[in-house]
């Protein structure tokens, strides 16, 4: 069993859906399934330890707000996970971004200090 479990807001799981129709649309069915593997593997991360690296924290956020990119093996990430390390082992996904995306104008208010 592992340490932390995540749960998924709305918000994010609607930002896999539309990441995975985009990648699916533009680059096919491989990178389509490449991708959805590397997103969960990221949240698989997550619930081993939340505070590992690549997670970090960033300026702007509340402390207890992480983000981590999603890592593609000889490329830079193009999106991110938006968390908060919540009470009794619970991680609350907020958002998957863009990395290029103005991270603080979309997550909610309770996220940003």
């Amino acid at each position: 069993m592992r340490p932390y479990r995540a749960r998924l807001s709305e918000s994010v799981r609607q930002d896999i859906v539309d990441v995975l129709q985009y990648t699916f649309e533009q680059f096919g069915p491989t990178q389509h399934d490449a991708y959805r593997n590397l997103i969960e593997d990221a949240l698989d991360a997550i619930e081993e330890e939340p505070r590992q690296t690549p997670s970090k924290q960033r300026h702007g956020l509340n402390e207890d707000t992480w983000i981590r990119p999603i890592r593609q093996p000889g490329k830079h990430a193009r999106h991110i996970l938006v968390y908060r390390i919540a009470a009794n082992g619970l991680i609350e996904v907020g958002r998957l971004l863009h990395d290029a995306s103005d991270i603080e104008r979309h997550l909610p208010e309770d996220y940003l200090r």
